[in-house]
């Protein structure tokens, strides 16, 4: 009766065996599938790239500074058109946006962009989307910001990757609402020092330094976001370095 026994809990324990080998045959599958996704959409430069890159050399890139309303209008116009995404040039004078504007005198920020529509954290107000909101004025502590090339250039990375991974590869939506916050804000620190190493454009380190600093102290007042960033980039703080050779795609495959 025991050997009896002792077969049928070899036979349970061999077949629980089996169950988990094929679980893990499976999701084999489905991250190598990942992966293959990944490397289609970021191997080589993809539509969203190409005309990406015209915009910015076209309306963007030799404008290194305070744009003014009708330049940053003549750019906005080209992304509704080809990106479906309004930008928005926000004052004193923005009667549409007159609360938006008076929260953001409160906690000023340069811009920021809305994949979709929904009650922004910051300020508490529903804000349309796809859109970016960018700032210009005098805000409580009395400095002036204003909207320039680098700050338009920084929000249109973030649209271009949202963009290239919800529309032209749709596949990859799940993922991409996997990104953390600290990951798409240092693919742009990492987008736009790939931009000056290839002479495509010429922005200064010092905003490049800021972002750094922005990204630093995200990542050091967030638990969770120093423990992804250990995790996938094997550092809690990043350096200029950090970002040399920057390819998003294999930090993509660790999410």
């Amino acid at each position: 009766m025991f050997a009896k026994g002792g077969q049928k809990l070899k036979n349970f324990v061999d077949d629980i065996w089996k169950k988990i080998a094929d679980w893990f045959l499976k999701n084999k599958e489905i991250v190598k599938g990942w992966i293959d996704r990944i490397k289609k959409a970021f191997s080589k430069d993809s539509k969203t790239d190409e005309l990406f890159r015209d915009i910015s050399k076209k309306f963007i890139v030799n404008n290194n500074g305070v744009l003014s309303k009708t330049q940053f209008l003549k750019i906005a116009t080209q992304i509704e058109k080809h990106f479906g995404t309004k930008l928005h040039w926000i004052d004193r004078n923005s009667y549409e946006f007159r609360e938006l504007f008076k929260k953001w005198q409160e906690e000023p920020i340069f811009a920021v962009f809305h994949s979709s529509t929904f009650k922004n954290g910051r300020y508490g107000i529903v804000l349309d989307g796809p859109a970016i909101y960018f700032f210009e004025g005098i805000h409580k502590f009395g400095n002036k910001i204003s909207i320039t090339a680098y700050t338009l250039q920084h929000e249109l990375i973030h649209l271009k990757l949202w963009y290239k991974m919800t529309k032209e590869f749709p596949e990859l939506i799940g993922l991409y609402r996997k990104i953390p916050r600290w990951l798409d804000e240092a693919n742009v620190i990492g987008e736009i020092l790939k931009q000056n190493a290839q002479k495509f454009g010429k922005w200064d380190l010092i905003d490049i330094e800021n972002d750094l600093t922005i990204l630093n102290n995200m990542l050091r007042k967030n638990p969770l976001f120093k423990k992804e960033a250990q995790r996938i980039l094997g550092k809690e703080q990043l350096q200029l370095k950090d970002f040399e050779n920057w390819d998003l795609r294999k930090f993509l495959e660790k999410l």
